[in-house]
């Protein structure tokens, strides 16, 4: 009898350790950390000069490297991860997208050299498409899924557009975080068709930069930081 109970002990036990080892092996899952490098972001320029009849020609190469600078990340309707790179593309700016299941990554280039787009979000349902703005090409911008981009230019010139959220009139509304004026900090709103209002923030530097959407009854909200 002894024997007996000593078996079911042993598998008693035997069955609690494989839990608690199943149990630590989930959580240690839960919190890896998988990383993906982006593509190499630079890029080599020959020139060729000569004298003044064309001949005793010398070539010179120089190699330009750029921080592709990944700034935010959102999910896209296509089930990929959208992000902005602020400085990729050679320095023209950069909208990627990752998957989810192989990590592999596509980069889109922006046509403006140093736009710096910052801040990108999923656009109306039924759109397939993202938005994002250009903090120093003062535009916002929108790319489908194909990768097709299209801009949208800001009425005041140094608004330096920033966060972006799809707010729940199905409108895209960002926040402009100026340095020049007496109002320096704006919301702004652009339509699905690309027209823009602007309303001012009360407070004089107030600088606002991130911007969520509330609620599904709300409008959106911004984050400021100090000046």
């Amino acid at each position: 009898m002894l024997r007996q109970w000593q078996r079911v002990w042993v598998a008693l036990l035997a069955a609690v350790v494989a839990e608690l080892l199943t149990l630590a092996l989930a959580a240690a899952s839960a919190g890896t950390i998988t990383e993906y490098p982006l593509p190499a972001n630079s890029g080599t320029t020959t020139i060729t000069t000569c004298n003044s009849s064309g001949h005793h020609c010398t070539t010179t190469k120089s190699t330009s490297s750029y921080c592709s600078c990944p700034a935010t990340i959102a999910p896209g309707p296509d089930g990929k991860l959208w992000f902005t790179e602020t400085g990729g593309a050679l320095g023209y700016g950069a909208i990627g997208t990752i998957s989810p299941t192989s990590g592999a990554i596509t980069e889109y280039k922006l046509p403006t050299f140093n736009s710096i787009p910052v801040g990108i979000s999923l656009g109306p349902a039924g759109t397939a498409a993202l938005w994002f703005t250009e903090q120093s090409s003062n535009r916002i911008g929108r790319i489908t899924t194909a990768g097709s981009i299209t801009e949208f230019a800001l009425p005041v010139a140094g608004s330096q557009p920033r966060g972006i959220a799809l707010g729940s009139d199905g409108n895209l509304w960002f926040t402009e975080s100026r340095t020049s004026g007496t109002a320096t900090g704006y919301i702004g709103r652009i339509t699905p068709a690309g027209a823009i209002t602007e309303l001012a923030v009360p407070y004089a530097w107030s600088r606002p930069f991130l911007i969520t959407c509330g609620s599904p009854t709300k409008g959106p909200t911004a984050s400021a930081r100090s000046p």
